[in-house]
Order: C-alpha cells, then structure tokens, then sequence
C-alpha cells in the first residue's frame, strides 16, 4: 500500500504541496511501530485522499483531451483552407485557359492533383466553382478602387489614385486571372441570371461611389464635361480591353496617365 501512496502522492504533486504532505504523513504512519492501532484511521483517510486522486486524475485526462481535440480541429481547418486554396488556383487557371464551357471537373482535379472525389467534396458542380472564383474576383477588384476612392484629398487626386492602383495591382499573375474571370462571366454567362445578378449588384455600388467623384471633378474643371456614366464606362471599358489583350499574348504596358486621360482634363 505504501508504494501505491507513494505514486499517487508523486502525481498529485502537480496540484499542490497541501495533497502531497498528507500523503507523507500517511506513509509515516503506515510505517510507524503503531501501525495495527491507527490502521482504520488511516485506511478511511487514504481512501478518501485517493478518491480524491482519481478526481484529479481524470480531470487531467478531461484536459489534454480537450487540448488534443482542439488542436485537432485547427489542424483539419488548416488543411481545409489549403486544400481550398489548391482547389481555387487550379480552377482559375483551368477556366481562364478553356473558359467555363470548355473547362471540366476532371481538368481541376488534375491541375490540383487532388482526387475526383474530393473536389466534389468541396464544389458539387463546375458551377459552383465558377460562382466561387466569381466571389472572389469582386471582393478583390471592389477592394483596389473602395480603397483608391476613398483616400483623403481632391475627387482629382482620387482619380489619379485609382489609376495608380489599377496599373500596379490589375495586369500581373492572379490578378489578370481574376480580370478574365469576370469578363468570360459577363461574355458567356448571360444566359445565367444568377451569376450576372452578382456583377450588378457589384457595379451598382462602384458606380455610387465613383460618379459623384467624376461630377465632383467636373464642377472644379479637372474632369471633361461628359455624360458621368460614359466616363465611367469608357474608363472601365479600357481596362477591360487591355486585360484581353495581355490574355492574348501581347505585351502591354501603360502609364497611369493614360487611363486618367479618359477622365481628367
């Protein structure tokens, strides 16, 4: 009984030196030449200070299954976001190569070197996938002109800063990708309300912040006296244009005065 006292004295350590001076104490006396006449005493005391332990024990045990559960978690979150990750850049290379009708279920799963089956885990259909990359897109290209739009300073200087910002951020690796994403939505999918509901909704609320700046502009005479919209149009219009073109193959490289240009005087 001693050396069990003893382990359970060891492990009990870890919650506090109170426990474990009793369990001393009941060693001393379990050893002590009286042992036959405080026996019952200390039996009753022992079992309670075990029971105790017992307690303690798988409370601990409750603990670092808790901590092993969470920790659990996070890592299958990780590995879902970069297996989502792998899944969004093999599907936006895919669909800018063969567009959305062109483009298969199979193709991505390849391009990931993911498995069929997992792919359709994540995304049940092709649509799907395009609605994601859809979602993405906008949120990124709103994100550069709210930005752009919404520094301190002149609605001239605005202007300037968005054009800036277009160059720098617009024409280069994934940004392109998503450019052409957007553009294959408006040109293939017109026959798909629910994707072009998407830009709408997205354009309307560009168009509400950028045309009172375009007006703005006007009424200090730093913006040509033009339908706001056209302007608008016309500027958009142009980068557009110069997306396709660098899709194409051909090398294009401009200066954010040109892009001003179409609006500023």
């Amino acid at each position: 009984m001693s050396k069990n006292l003893q382990i359970l004295y060891t492990q009990t350590l870890l919650k506090g030196q109170s426990l474990a001076i009793y369990f001393y104490q009941i060693n001393l006396l379990l050893l002590s030449p009286n042992q036959t006449l405080q026996y019952p005493i200390v039996k009753n005391i022992t079992k309670i200070l075990i029971d105790y332990s017992i307690n303690i024990y798988y409370t601990i045990l409750q603990q670092i299954g808790s901590i092993l559960s969470a920790r659990k978690l996070e890592t299958n979150e990780q590995m879902r976001q970069e297996t989502l990750y792998k899944l969004t850049q093999s599907s936006l290379k895919i669909f800018a190569i063969y567009g959305f009708h062109g483009a298969t279920m199979k193709q991505i799963a390849d391009e990931a070197k993911l498995s069929y089956g997992l792919l359709y885990h994540y995304f049940p259909s092709k649509e799907r996938i395009f609605s994601h990359l859809i979602e993405l897109a906008l949120q990124r290209s709103s994100k550069i002109i709210i930005e752009a739009l919404d520094i301190e300073g002149s609605s001239k200087e605005k202007i300037k800063k968005l054009s800036e910002t277009i160059i720098e951020n617009s024409f280069t690796g994934e940004s392109l990708l998503y450019h052409l994403i957007i553009m294959q939505e408006m040109s293939q999918l017109k026959d798909k309300p629910e994707f072009i509901e998407n830009i709408i909704k997205n354009s309307e609320y560009i168009i509400s912040k950028f045309i009172p700046i375009i007006i703005d502009a006007q009424i200090k005479g730093d913006a040509l006296k033009e339908d706001p919209l056209v302007l608008y149009n016309a500027y958009f219009s142009f980068i557009h244009g110069l997306v396709f073109s660098m899709m194409s193959g051909e090398k294009v490289k401009i200066k954010p005065e040109i892009l001003n240009r179409i609006i500023l005087i």
